[in-house]
């Protein structure tokens, strides 16, 4: 493997993640911003709404059976773009919060479900288009 190849794997390996690390820093920062710097509560706020938007997802899809969507890595790197609509949903739902810690759980809420739901989307209408051209 040359070393393009392996740059290319590595990228490939952290599509998801990165992203996703993306959306909570940029959450975050949008907090900080708005409300200020958090103390501690503020914190565990923004944790656990990000937890609880998470295990919304997960229980919503829980017993799902399908196997992953088989779709092309290139279409994966899209993923990233979902960084920057979770962004701009959590830069207007902060606006929403009367206090700020309700502001930290509004935005690790909403950054959290949004990207999920957006990467959901993603995969749905790449299998749906998988789908279409095979018949």
């Amino acid at each position: 493997m040359d070393f393009l190849n392996a740059l290319g794997h590595a990228v490939r390996t952290i599509d998801v993640p990165f992203s996703y690390t993306l959306t909570t820093w940029s959450a975050g920062a949008i907090s900080v911003d708005y409300f200020g710097v958090p103390r501690l509560a503020y914190v565990f706020a923004f944790v656990i709404a990000a937890m609880g938007a998470y295990l919304l997802c997960a229980a919503l899809s829980f017993g799902q059976t399908a196997g992953p969507p088989q779709i092309r890595r290139s279409a994966i790197s899209l993923i990233n773009v979902f960084s920057v609509v979770a962004t701009a949903v959590v830069s207007a739902a902060c606006r929403l919060a009367t206090t700020p810690v309700i502001g930290y759980a509004i935005d690790g809420f909403t950054g959290t479900l949004t990207y999920i739901v957006a990467i959901s989307a993603l995969l749905y209408w790449a299998e749906r288009r998988r789908g279409n051209r095979t018949r």
